[in-house]
């Protein structure tokens, strides 16, 4: 772990961000089959994009010799669906006049 944490948007991408606190190093044990190929990042919403996502399987199941994935979950319409109805439970249920007046002072 490191003192600083590093946080920094992607060039390139508006959803895809870097956040961590810590450095990464080959550790040379053998906890790992050193034929098997491991995949890490640093960089959250990296695969929140659907397309990309199921680009990315697919190419690491066909490198892998695998069969092709059977389906493919789209998850970006039905993560906005859900905020959207978190949000709309919230209007309903919160009394929004009031916590605006706490905030701001105003009736």
């Amino acid at each position: 772990m490191q003192r600083e944490k590093t946080v920094r948007q992607l060039n390139g991408t508006a959803r895809a961000y870097e956040i961590h606190m810590g450095e990464t190093t080959n550790d040379p044990s053998p906890r790992l089959d050193p034929s098997r190929r491991v995949f890490g990042t640093y960089v959250h919403g990296y695969f929140d994009d659907d397309a990309f996502r199921h680009d990315f399987i697919a190419r690491t199941r066909r490198e892998a010799g695998l069969n092709p994935a059977e389906t493919f979950v789209c998850v970006t319409a039905q993560r906005q669906a859900r905020i959207d109805r978190w949000a709309n439970h919230l209007r309903h249920s919160l009394d929004l006049d009031f916590i605006r007046s706490c905030v701001y002072g105003t009736p």
